[in-house]
């Protein structure tokens, strides 16, 4: 795949057939000439380095992975691809118990690997980092990370808790700390400002979807007491769903 097509997608896309499928998914520049082999690739002219042979192969490797139809329609199988470049967003409970889940550890420099492995894993549980041995969450995920210290023999290096407080600040002072929550508000700001331009030109489209997938992974969707108001993810959220033909909430649907 060509650097403007990496530079375009945030690095996510790796290959000219995930840019396919992510083309018939949300239907950019198809509405003229269609899902067919030519249709894709008058689509993607604007790309550099994706040109018709490269375009066949790509519909060919998505039939046989099963993640598109013969009609080039978007199965259930290419959804969950899909969802590796767009998760679904989650929700912003209207309200949270005021209790925080946290995770530390101490754990030998002789086992530094599995301790980095441990801090990825935190992550995508979707806590964060206070310090880099604990970590918090207002939501309890502590079963899922108890199973995991116990899966890779890290249990006697771990100490989960509950607390209502943690250090001296305020829950929502605490939440902008480890989240940077007005840094992201305010990215989420400029992609409503970029969404208002309504370009047409495909690129544009691109960014546009790509930069709301960026602001998706930061997002931590905490309970809206510790988000900044006024909190413009729920607009960006949907905003997006207007701009794709196949919402991505309703492919699931249709296997």
């Amino acid at each position: 795949m060509s650097e403007q097509l990496k530079e375009i997608s945030v690095g996510v896309l790796k290959n000219t057939t995930d840019f396919v499928l992510f083309m018939l998914a949300f239907g950019i520049g198809l509405g003229v000439s269609g899902r067919s082999t030519r249709g894709v690739h008058r689509a993607a002219q604007w790309a550099e380095g994706v040109n018709v042979d490269s375009i066949r192969r790509a519909l060919d490797q998505l039939k046989s992975k099963g993640w598109i139809k013969r009609d080039l329609h978007v199965t259930h199988e290419g959804q969950k691809r899909l969802n590796t470049f767009v998760p679904e967003p989650r929700k912003y409970p209207k309200r949270w118990s005021g209790i925080w889940y946290l995770v530390s550890f101490d754990i030998p420099e002789r086992i530094a690997g599995r301790r980095n492995n441990l801090r990825t894993a935190l992550r995508q549980m979707g806590f964060g980092t206070l310090h880099e041995s604990l970590w918090i969450s207002p939501y309890n995920f502590l079963g899922d990370a108890q199973a995991y210290c116990k899966a890779e023999r890290l249990s006697e290096f771990v100490l989960p808790a509950t607390s209502k407080e943690v250090g001296t600040r305020a829950s929502k002072e605490l939440a902008e700390r480890v989240w940077k929550l007005e840094e992201l508000n305010d990215e989420y700001a400029k992609w409503i400002e970029q969404y208002k331009k309504g370009s047409t030109d495909h690129g544009d489209q691109f960014k546009l979807i790509f930069n709301y997938s960026v602001l998706l992974r930061r997002d931590p969707f905490l309970p809206k007491p510790l988000l900044p108001s006024p909190w413009y993810g729920e607009r960006v959220h949907t905003m997006f769903k207007k701009i794709a033909p196949l919402v991505i909430t309703d492919i699931t649907h249709k296997k």
